[in-house]
């Protein structure tokens, strides 16, 4: 139906958050909520475990993620820019430098 995976990092002058790393419902279970019980449920996990906080990042017009966060009880916080690197190494290629 559904999965959520987080990513707990420490950091030595804050201690440790949560970043929610990837959410997916299949399309059968979507608006059911489902989403939002799984980041509910990743988001007392934290908690418990003892994190600061969680976070998430997502695009603007992602609006049933967004939706899915907001009602989870995230809130927007920021308008940072995400930055990347693109390694465009074949597939087969990377396989043998493994």
């Amino acid at each position: 139906m559904g999965f959520v995976s987080g990513v707990e990092t420490t950091h030595p002058d804050k201690g440790t958050e949560m970043f929610l790393y990837e959410l997916g419902v299949d399309e059968s279970a979507r608006g059911q909520g489902v989403g939002r019980s799984l980041v509910e449920a990743l988001t007392a996990f934290a908690e418990e475990g003892g994190c600061y906080g969680m976070w998430v990042l997502t695009d603007d017009d992602k609006v049933a993620a967004r939706g899915t966060y907001e009602r989870a009880g995230a809130r927007g916080s920021s308008s940072h820019l995400m930055l990347d690197w693109s390694f465009d190494t074949p597939p087969a290629r990377q396989a043998r430098r493994r």
